[in-house]
């Protein structure tokens, strides 16, 4: 599964977060989250952590093909 990017990138500027906020809420680093954004897709269970971090389904952050 894709990742929206744009939409992860539009949430963190919303709570005022950057890429190292979120990487701390989901229990990795920041190099591990920049790398994700930049291919645009991880593991499931990552995903998860990701939307947990966020305050948002995961729905809301995979991108519809």
């Amino acid at each position: 599964m894709k990742l929206d990017v744009q939409k992860i990138k539009l949430i963190l500027a919303e709570r005022e977060m950057n890429q190292s906020d979120l990487a701390k809420k989901c229990g990795a680093n920041r190099q591990q989250i920049n790398n994700i954004l930049s291919r645009g897709s991880c593991a499931l269970k990552t995903m998860g952590k990701i939307a947990k971090a966020l305050g948002v389904p995961v729905s809301e952050i995979v991108k519809e093909e």
